[in-house]
């Protein structure tokens, strides 16, 4: 199975190793590096615009511009209907995502490009394409697809530059931003789970009221 390799970056950063570690033959075909530099800012859904764009194949690799991993080896555990997220244990996130429907993907994922416009149209239904959208568009993502999450182990070596104030978990406001979009992500499945009237669209804060959190991690 091949598919597309998709990187988004600001670029700032050089890519050269990641773009090497992606060069499998039998893994991909191509690869596409989306620089907001270049391009309309999209933040991080421009992994999305992206992968949307290609019509060649119907598998996508997505991965940061600050780490270095084995991709082939994330591509080769996935399954059709699933979204791999590379999550080493090594790295110590796994236990602060273990109560949450969102996982992360900068680590290396793989998905069915199919999947990107269907999980964005439930989601643009009840909430706009604003900065929430853009900066956590993988929180939504694979919140609204949690039961087809698999997580994997494969090693992942971060780069010096994956600790710079620059980086998107270390902008001032990062949490807030976070939050809401969970928020968002239970207030529409609430929704489609029959908890709302057609047609009604209710504020972050009005959907966590209505339903219980999930606990967050420490």
């Amino acid at each position: 199975m091949r598919c597309t390799a998709i990187l988004v970056t600001r670029g700032n950063v050089p890519l050269d190793e990641i773009v090497t570690s992606c060069q499998d033959q039998e893994t991909f075909r191509n690869g596409v590096i989306w620089d907001n530099s270049k391009h309309l800012n999209f933040n991080v859904f421009g992994r999305y615009v992206a992968a949307t764009q290609m019509q060649n194949l119907p598998v996508i690799y997505f991965q940061d511009d600050d780490c270095v991993t084995d991709p082939a080896a994330i591509v080769k555990q996935w399954e059709p209907g699933k979204i791999v997220c590379n999550m080493p244990i090594a790295l110590g996130h796994r236990a602060n995502y273990e109560n949450q429907l969102d996982k992360l993907m900068g680590f290396g994922s793989v998905c069915e490009r199919s999947l990107i416009k269907e999980t964005f149209e439930r989601y643009w239904k009840y909430f706009p394409i604003d900065q929430v959208c853009l900066r956590e568009a993988d929180r939504i993502f694979t919140g609204l697809n949690a039961e087809r999450i698999k997580l994997v182990d494969v090693p992942v070596r971060n780069l010096e530059w994956a600790t710079a104030p620059d980086r998107l978990y270390r902008e001032p406001g990062h949490q807030g931003f976070l939050g809401l979009a969970r928020e968002r992500v239970r207030a529409v499945l609430f929704y489609e789970s029959g908890g709302l009237k057609p047609n009604t669209i209710w504020t972050a804060n009005e959907a966590a009221a209505a339903q219980p959190s999930t606990p967050e991690a420490k």
